[in-house]
């Protein structure tokens, strides 16, 4: 009796994982796929003239379908986030991982996690030992994902959680609640 080789699909298979600079042709098209506000694309563009904002970009079936930027600072806005959330004053020299996001029909397969290893090694390869994030106190999903790949909660003004301006696609603002996670990402921790 002969048997048949079946190929099988592979629902976890890696995304291939890009960078994508702020202002290009690509990013204009990674802006279109993830609905990035031109507001925070003049923000990267600003950063990343200055060496301090790398974004990452997960490609499959032709399309960007995931995104996170490794930056070097925390408040967009200072004159309006509040005085408790400035995380550069507790955590100084601690890069952000930012604006972590998946397409719906893309999640569950490990393009997050690809996402955060590449942001993770490119803050090991700048120097840094540490990264930080921001999660929103009701994203239990990404609390998860954050706790697997070895983040750890921080207190931010002796506080469990924060308060920071969320910057939406459609211009307006919105305040939320967060906490702090961050991980050792080089040396001991």
């Amino acid at each position: 009796m002969h048997e048949y080789w079946q190929p099988r699909t592979h629902e976890k298979a890696p995304a291939c994982i890009t960078t994508v600079v702020p202002g290009s042709e690509q990013f204009a098209l990674l802006k279109q796929d993830m609905g990035i506000s031109d507001r925070y694309e003049a923000t990267l563009a600003e950063l990343a003239m200055q060496g301090k904002a790398v974004v990452f970009a997960a490609v499959e079936d032709g399309r960007y379908v995931g995104r996170v930027t490794l930056r070097h600072d925390w408040t967009e806005r200072p004159e309006i986030d509040e005085p408790s959330v400035r995380i550069e004053d507790e955590y100084p020299g601690l890069p952000q991982i930012n604006a972590l996001e998946v397409a719906e029909q893309y999640r569950g397969r490990g393009i997050a996690s690809q996402l955060l290893a590449a942001a993770e090694d490119e803050a090991c390869q700048q120097g840094f030992d540490q990264v930080g994030l921001a999660v929103d106190v009701t994203n239990k999903r990404a609390m998860g994902i954050y706790e697997n790949r070895g983040y750890r909660y921080r207190l931010v003004a002796d506080k469990p959680t924060f308060t920071s301006i969320y910057h939406r696609t459609d211009g307006t603002d919105e305040a939320g609640e967060y906490y702090l996670m961050t991980k050792q990402v080089r040396g001991e921790g």
